[in-house]
Order: structure tokens, then C-alpha cells, then sequence
């Protein structure tokens, strides 16, 4: 369901006029009571503390991993980026696609930084 929404501090949103401002989807009924139920569902399933426990389990076994390939990684909460080392005659894409074979989506985002990101209703079991 398309919706659109635009999020920041009372400084910018002051600036942001009425007629300044545009969006395709914006203030569609439809699309409101969707995003409405999406953040109660992320509320009630406490997935944001989900994200921020998770994130930092996937850190805490990123840096048992650290070494070799695995030049060095960040993030925050469930959004987390891997930076390989391609000299070493793998690059991130061959990264990707091993990744692929073993049923795991990652991204390539720059030259040899991969994205990690889970989904907001991953567990334990999962990360393992």
C-alpha cells in the first residue's frame, strides 16, 4: 500500500509551508489506516526493541567473524553494513551471491561494503 510521510525536527517542519510541499500519496485514507495499523503492529510486537536486541547480536557474531575477509562492519539496530576486503580475490558481489545460494537477501551498497538488513520480526533462531 503506497503512503508516503515526512518526518523532521519542529525547525524544518516549521519551514515547510503550506503549498511547499508535495507527495503522490500523501493523505490517501487507505494508505493512512494501513500505516496506522503498521506502527501499532511494531508497537504492540515490540519490534523496535526487537530491532535494537537483534542488531546487537548480529554485531556480537560479526565480531567473532572479524578478520580475513571481513575488514570491519557498524550499525544500528537492524540496519548493519559489512566492509569486505576484496584483495583477497573475492569480491562483495561474489559475497552477495553466496549469500543468495544460502537463502540470505544482502546488498552491495559502495565499492566493497555490503548491507545487512534483517527484517524488523527476526529472531534468536533466525540470526543463528
Amino acid at each position: 500500500m503506497p503512503i508516503s510521510m515526512t518526518l523532521a525536527d519542529n525547525f524544518i517542519m516549521d519551514l515547510i509551508q503550506p503549498g511547499t510541499h508535495g507527495s503522490t500519496f500523501g493523505g490517501n485514507p487507505l494508505g493512512s489506516a494501513v500505516a496506522k495499523a503498521a506502527l501499532e503492529v511494531i508497537e504492540d510486537e515490540n519490534l523496535t526493541e526487537n530491532a535494537a536486541n537483534m542488531g546487537e547480536l548480529l554485531r556480537s557474531e560479526l565480531a567473532n567473524l572479524k578478520g580475513g575477509a571481513l575488514l570491519d562492519y557498524r550499525g544500528r539496530g537492524l540496519m548493519n553494513a559489512i566492509v569486505i576486503d576484496d584483495s583477497r580475490g573475492k569480491s562483495p558481489w561474489d559475497f552477495v551471491l553466496e549469500c543468495a545460494r544460502n537463502g540470505l537477501l544482502v546488498k552491495t551498497t559502495h565499492e566493497n561494503i555490503v548491507r545487512l538488513t534483517p527484517p524488523l520480526v527476526v529472531n534468536e533462531s533466525e540470526m543463528g
